[in-house]
C-alpha cells in the first residue's frame, strides 16, 4: 500500500472498510544513525500506535472501547531509544491504525526518521494488513 495515502482511495476493495489495519516497512538507516533519532508521524486517520523494532514508541488518539480520534492533534516526533536501533541491518517500523469513519490512513506526509537536520523519508510501498 502506498504511503502517504488512504486505504479507501488506494484500494477499491477497502472503500467501505472501517476498523483496524497494520502498516509495516523495513528501513536501512545511514551509517552511524544509532542515537538522537525521532520518528515523525503526522495526520494518521483516526487513531494509531507506532512501533520501532517491536517496541511501542508512540500513540495518537485512543482505540475502542474508549475511542478518541487523534487526527487533529497527531503531528508527533517519537523518540527512538538508541538501544533498539539496528545499525547492522534493516529496522522495522509498524503502525497500527484504527479507522472509525471516513478515509483512513496517512493524510499528511509519509513518516520520516529524523536526526538533527537530516531525514530519511519512509514514503513508498508498505506492507498492509487488514484486521488486528
Amino acid at each position: 500500500m502506498a504511503v502517504p495515502g488512504t486505504w479507501h482511495e488506494l484500494d477499491p476493495s477497502l472503500k467501505d472498510y472501517d476498523g483496524f489495519a497494520w502498516y509495516q516497512v523495513n528501513v536501512q538507516l545511514p551509517a552511524g544513525w544509532t542515537s538522537g533519532l525521532y520518528l515523525y508521524v503526522e495526520k494518521v486517520d483516526n487513531a494509531c500506535e507506532t512501533y520501532f523494532n517491536g517496541v511501542k514508541i508512540g500513540i495518537s488518539g485512543k482505540f475502542p472501547p474508549n475511542y478518541e480520534s487523534g487526527l487533529t492533534s497527531n503531528q508527533h516526533r517519537y523518540v527512538i531509544p538508541p538501544d533498539i536501533v539496528r545499525d547492522d541491518g534493516p529496522n522495522h517500523v509498524a503502525i497500527r491504525v484504527y479507522d472509525h469513519d471516513g478515509n483512513a490512513g496517512f493524510k499528511g506526509l509519509a513518516p520520516h526518521i529524523l536526526r538533527g537536520n537530516e531525514a530519511v523519508s519512509l514514503a513508498g510501498t508498505w506492507r498492509f494488513e487488514r484486521g488486528d
